[in-house]
């Protein structure tokens, strides 16, 4: 699909439902409570994340490309990743997502939810996924291209091949982060 006007391409939307909405109301009454959880959490924001997380997830198609899921995803589960890839095949076309609690984690609160993902072509017709997501996490954003140069930048690297510029990852704040995902 295409922008008519720019001629560029437009992303395809993966269209995602929670089918147990009614309990927000009491999910967000605890991340309420928490007074390191900003107020900016709401279903929509989950629905955008999780349809976004999807396409990155099952776009990953060998361990050399687990990169692309950095940010989205916690170290923790980059690093079981290779052992995902394999379940995670087919195109995702819509996706169901169960809300069920929010366990708190040490200090802060997840939302902790179910995913049901439909594919076309996959292993399955239906990937099932368990997630917990962090809320306002901490990530590290690698640059794209060099900032002294403008050179194109491999994921990882720290500095620019081409003027030999320290390209560190800058700190961010993401509002939702998968710390946890298991498919089952």
């Amino acid at each position: 699909m295409t922008d008519t006007v720019s001629g560029a391409p437009t992303p395809v939307q993966i269209p995602v439902v929670i089918d147990n909405l009614a309990d927000w109301t009491d999910m967000a009454k605890v991340l309420a409570s928490d007074l390191s959880v900003q107020s900016t959490i709401t279903p929509e924001l989950i629905t955008q994340f999780v349809g976004s997380a999807v396409k990155v997830l099952f776009s990953i198609g060998s361990i050399e490309q687990i990169g692309l899921a950095r940010g989205v995803v916690s170290d923790h589960v980059l690093n079981q990743f290779e052992h995902l890839i394999g379940q995670l095949s087919g195109t995702p076309v819509a996706v169901t997502v169960h809300l069920v609690s929010t366990p708190e984690d040490g200090d802060h609160y997840e939302v902790r939810i179910h995913v049901g993902v439909r594919v076309n072509g996959g292993n399955a017709e239906v990937v099932w996924m368990f997630w917990d997501l962090m809320t306002d996490a901490a990530v590290a954003v690698a640059p794209s291209t060099c900032p002294n140069c403008g050179a194109p930048l491999e994921n990882g690297v720290l500095i620019c091949p081409f003027c030999h510029a320290s390209v560190l990852p800058t700190a961010a704040r993401s509002p939702l982060q998968i710390t946890r995902l298991e498919t089952y």
